[in-house]
């Protein structure tokens, strides 16, 4: 079975928060950073169904809610 991964991209705004202060937030839901074309990467230990999936998501929400950051997320491995 394919690890299954759920991927971050953000887009700062000079508005915002720091993205230090981003990057502590997202490690503290268990996120990593990363190189590449995605800023962030979250391993999961056993592969979620679409109720666990969309449970990160609404807590990434709650993380960045007013942080003035615009971010898009995809999760891969599921098929």
């Amino acid at each position: 079975m394919a690890t299954v991964r759920t991927y971050i991209k953000l887009w700062f705004s000079s508005e915002g928060a720091n993205p230090s202060d981003i990057t502590g937030r997202l490690m503290g839901l268990g996120f990593q950073p990363t190189k590449g074309i995605y800023d962030y990467v979250y391993y999961w230990r056993k592969k979620p169904d679409m109720d666990e999936v969309l449970e990160l998501a609404r807590q990434v929400q709650l993380t960045l809610k007013g942080a003035g950051v615009y971010y898009k997320l995809e999760t891969l491995g599921l098929e």
